[in-house]
């Protein structure tokens, strides 16, 4: 007996399940767009209301002194208003902290302040022991005093930034983006116990996030892990809806903000160290300028699991916070070069040293160094500059 013929006008269960799912999917996509405008609207307008607050305090902080000295202000006030610039220039930091995201180049970055730090003879800060920071390290050492010029490590196991702007003073803060969707790949390529277990990244998200199969950690390694690493706490950031996702982003863009973040785009480097190097006063553009070459990171070896199409929004449902970050900060760098005098001509010299120049530096040390046995050292010392550099 042979077997009926299927009606090929019929849709399969699968058939149905795929056309709801696209649908589904499209739907998501069309609210989450729909949800950008007001998401940008709400992010500015919650960054005034943080910057006018601390004005405001700042402000009263200061009223007290002020009216002390009123006197002696009046009468120097003409010769005060008759020397102010015509424009405000930007201001020239004395401390760098680069705050180390994870598969951004970071440590291409690290390894281009390391050698500016050799050039200028300015000292590093690094964990005591086990390569990285331990909890409440940087808290004690700046209860303790200690001083250094910049940071560029990663922070572990959170970001402690009221410690950091204590250990490193008067400093530029700044750290590095990614496009969301080749950042989620590369760190899963990387992880091979991850990469072991769920084959591919859209498995790790169905199977592992939303079926629960992965671990916290694992979660906060490939979903959201810029702002998980940015946050400075403890939180499982993957698991959020569309809706939660919206709303944490908008206060992490309007914290980071009002800590004056300048955060870096990792496909758009040179021109993210044109701002870096203005705001620190370095010579990125002249013949004597720092060494600022882009030595790219060692990439790793084994077979690489690929995501595109379908796997690429797959992705974004545990990447909505990152995207958020990296949409609003690639764009505000747009805004940031528009400002820069002679930008091009700047962006042309960075990029022509990046390419081009030595940086001729000794690879930073795991651990800060207790015993200095070669001049180099004393830049990665323990010690607070105050006591090291003497």
């Amino acid at each position: 007996m042979t077997e009926p013929l299927q009606d090929p006008t019929v849709a399969t269960a699968e058939e149905v399940r795929l056309f709801s799912e696209n649908a589904r999917l499209r739907t998501e996509i069309e609210e989450r767009q729909a949800n950008l405008v007001s998401l940008k609207a709400a992010i500015e307008t919650q960054v005034k209301e943080q910057q006018m607050m601390a004005s405001q305090a700042s402000e009263e902080a200061r009223q007290p002194a002020e009216e002390a000295s009123q006197p002696a202000e009046e009468a120097s006030q003409p010769a005060e208003e008759a020397s102010q610039p015509a424009e405000e220039v930007v201001r020239v930091h004395k401390g760098l902290i680069f705050v180390k995201t994870y598969k951004t180049a970071s440590t291409t970055i690290a390894m281009i302040l390391n050698s500016v730090a050799a050039h200028l003879n300015l000292q590093a800060l690094h964990p005591l022991d086990k390569g990285w920071f331990q909890e409440s390290e940087l808290k004690t050492r700046a209860a303790n005093g200690n001083s250094f010029d910049l940071s560029y490590r990663h922070l572990t196991p959170v970001v402690e930034y009221d410690a950091l702007r204590g250990i490193v003073p008067d400093a530029f803060l700044t750290t590095v983006v990614r496009d969301p969707a080749t950042k989620f790949v590369s760190m899963f390529n990387f992880v091979e116990t991850t990469k072991k277990q769920f084959g591919t990244p859209a498995n790790f998200v169905t199977s592992g996030v939303v079926n629960a199969e992965a671990t916290d950690q694992q979660i906060n390694d490939l979903c959201n892990n810029m702002a998980y690493t940015l946050s400075g706490e403890k939180k499982v950031l993957g698991r959020m809806s569309l809706a939660e996702s919206e709303e944490y982003a908008r206060n992490m863009i309007a914290d980071l903000e009002s800590r004056n973040m300048f955060v870096m785009v990792m496909e758009r480097l040179d021109e993210s160290f044109v701002v870096v190097c203005d705001n620190m006063g370095w010579d990125c553009y002249g013949d004597q300028h720092v060494p600022i070459k882009n030595t790219r990171e060692r990439s790793q070896g084994g077979a690489k699991v690929g995501c595109t199409g379908d796997c690429l929004d797959v992705i974004r449902t545990c990447n909505h916070v990152d995207y958020a970050l990296y949409k609003y900060f690639d764009k505000k760098l747009d805004e940031i070069v528009k400002g820069i005098a002679g930008f091009e001509e700047k962006l042309k010299k960075v990029k022509e040293h990046m390419a081009s120049s030595s940086n001729g530096a000794h690879k930073y040390p795991v651990n800060c160094k207790k015993d200095v046995k070669h001049d180099w050292e004393r830049l990665h010392t323990c010690e607070s500059k105050a006591h090291s550099l003497k």
